[in-house]
């Protein structure tokens, strides 16, 4: 099976972020990067497909030059080649730039299987994957917590998570692209042998202009999803800690959300 693995490059969510002086997003300076845990687990699951099918996973990401290291990690785990999509062209792009550069990208790469997280950890918007079949008039599956391909690798049985914790089982033809929930499985580390070779596996550059679309189709100006303001809520009143026993706080309760917030 040839499968293709989207990831992306996101900041440490233990981090303390702070908003930019433009008030559009968050100061980059200082922060560490990793690979978003979503796509950890999609690149994991196409490992094991390997494993058992043969063939090839190759990884796909669309970041600056630093997410080189993410990339990195997933060869050293065990995928083959990767694609880098990185020009300061892209910077400010929304999901369906995103998206659309993805789908440059598979056009022209033979493919059975797409994989990537249900979402980032930092964006969180669940959007990318589905664009992205959507645009390359693929079937495809959200939020897949279990996953099984057939011998003839031409339909896949999923579990999917749906509101309410009600999981829902179909099958899908392939190709096809699915978004992977977390718990899906348990990613392996890179080994040391794993990391030696991972300094020898391609990676290729891409640019725009490699993809066929111009500057005024991606970042900002190709966007649709803009932000306006980014900013810290300022915490306006104080908690208070009602004293005595629970039958005497819980009347003193009562008084202030009949007296002072009027909500009784």
């Amino acid at each position: 099976m040839k499968i293709i693995v989207c990831l992306k490059e996101v900041p440490d969510m233990e981090a303390h972020f702070k908003v930019n002086a433009q008030g559009t997003g968050i100061e980059k300076e200082g922060l560490v990067f990793k690979m978003n845990a979503f796509d950890e687990c999609a690149i994991e699951e196409a490992l094991k497909l390997k494993e058992k099918f043969s063939g090839s996973v190759t990884l796909l990401t669309l970041g600056p030059e630093t997410a080189k290291q993410t990339i990195r990690k997933g060869l050293a785990m065990g995928a083959d080649q990767a694609i880098h999509i990185h020009d300061p062209a892209f910077e400010g792009s929304d999901s369906l730039v995103i998206a659309k550069a993805f789908a440059k990208v598979l056009e022209k790469t033979e493919h059975d299987l797409v994989l990537t997280g249900v979402q980032s950890e930092d964006g969180v918007n669940m959007q990318t994957g589905v664009m992205l079949a959507q645009l390359l008039n693929l079937p495809h599956a959200s939020l897949v917590t279990k996953m099984e391909i057939s011998d003839d690798k031409k339909k896949a049985t999923l579990s999917r998570e749906l509101e309410g914790g009600i999981l829902e089982n179909i099958e899908v033809m392939l190709p096809a692209v699915f978004t992977l929930q977390t718990g899906i499985n348990i990613p392996r580390y890179p080994t040391l042998p794993g990391i030696m070779k991972a300094k020898k596996k391609e990676i290729k550059d891409f640019k725009v202009t490699d993809l066929g679309l111009s500057e005024a189709e991606v970042g900002l100006k190709g966007s649709h999803a803009k932000t306006i303001k980014l900013f810290t809520p300022q915490s306006t009143t104080q908690a208070q800690i009602l004293e005595g026993s629970e039958e005497e706080a819980a009347k003193k309760l009562v008084q202030k959300l009949k007296e002072e917030a009027k909500v009784l």
